[in-house]
């Protein structure tokens, strides 16, 4: 029941958008079970959760908000803490910029393949293919199987034959194929990439822009620093066309995140005279005294005593 359901998943989300439509849908999926139950399916585009002014997808559930259940007062035990517990601060900025990296690397990808395979964009197939455009084919072949493996070794847990390069290989041969990536195409795609045609367009594009690059610099470099100076007195940038305004937040994240790491980093090389400090030498001289809390901050009970 599960695969079928994935795979009608997969192709809902497969499909792009209609222009008609907004860019957000609601899906309701039954399911077949004794009781009645049903699936909720949100598809939302991906700018729309991007961004400084981003909506998150618990904006999107329609659920609603439960009041607080009343303090439950019962037996409570007196423990004391870890001298282990507050040795390391819990990071805050890393994990969000693993976040942040992970859903770049992930539009970055979703560009990379509305552009170049055959599959999502048909205005691929218009032109022949060249070097770079049949190394990004045999990319996205990779990441398919890849993909289709994975896919069928959670629907099949234990069953599946093992895999060998050679059915790797058939298989990417195969994704190639379905993307209409012949031999001819791959041999005769360094002709497309170095063809003498394209030479003086090629040429007089590189000149212009780096004419108007030129020109355009001292413009840009004075935005770039008014962008600077909104960042430091305002804490945000108005410049919307700078790279201060497209970078500064995730320039400030990563600061963040360094200057985390570096604080763990320090806090390691602490922890072995901290814990010296906090265990041994903090029994003011009374060193047959028991201690009746562990480095875990589990209780121990004595019963005999200790000359």
């Amino acid at each position: 029941m599960s695969f079928y359901f994935q795979e009608y998943v997969s192709e809902i989300v497969s499909k792009y958008f209609p222009n008609e439509q907004p860019l957000w849908q609601f899906i309701i999926i039954p399911c077949i079970s004794l009781e009645p139950k049903y699936y909720i399916l949100i598809r939302v585009h991906h700018l729309i959760l991007s961004g400084q002014k981003s909506l998150n997808i618990g904006d999107l559930l329609l659920l609603e908000q439960l009041s607080h259940p009343e303090n439950i007062t019962g037996h409570s035990e007196y423990t004391q803490e870890s001298p282990l517990a507050k040795l390391f601060p819990t990071p805050s900025a890393i994990p969000e910029l693993w976040e942040k990296i992970n859903e770049n690397m992930s539009n970055a990808w979703n560009e990379f393949v509305s552009e170049y395979d055959p599959v999502e964009s048909p205005r691929a197939l218009k032109t022949l293919p060249g070097v770079f455009h049949v190394a990004g084919l045999v990319l996205i072949s990779g990441v398919s199987v890849l993909r289709e493996l994975a896919k069928k070794r959670s629907s099949r847990a234990g069953s599946e034959t093992p895999i060998t390069a050679i059915s790797f290989l058939a298989a990417v041969q195969r994704e190639c194929k379905r993307r209409n990536l012949t031999i001819p195409k791959v041999i005769i795609s360094p002709l497309v990439t170095a063809d003498p045609r394209k030479w003086p367009r090629k040429t007089i594009n590189a000149t212009l822009s780096t004419i108007v690059s030129f020109i355009k610099f001292p413009l840009r470099l004075r935005d770039e620093i008014v962008a600077l100076n909104q960042l430091r007195k305002n804490g945000h940038v108005k410049e919307m066309h700078t790279l201060t305004w497209k970078y500064a937040e995730l320039a400030q994240l990563c600061a963040r995140a360094f200057q985390e790491a570096y604080t763990g980093v320090v806090e390691i090389y602490r922890a072995p005279a901290k814990l010296w400090e906090d265990t041994i030498r903090a029994d003011d001289g009374k060193s047959h005294l028991l201690q009746t809390v562990s480095l875990c901050g589990r209780k121990v009970c004595w019963n005999l005593k200790i000359i």
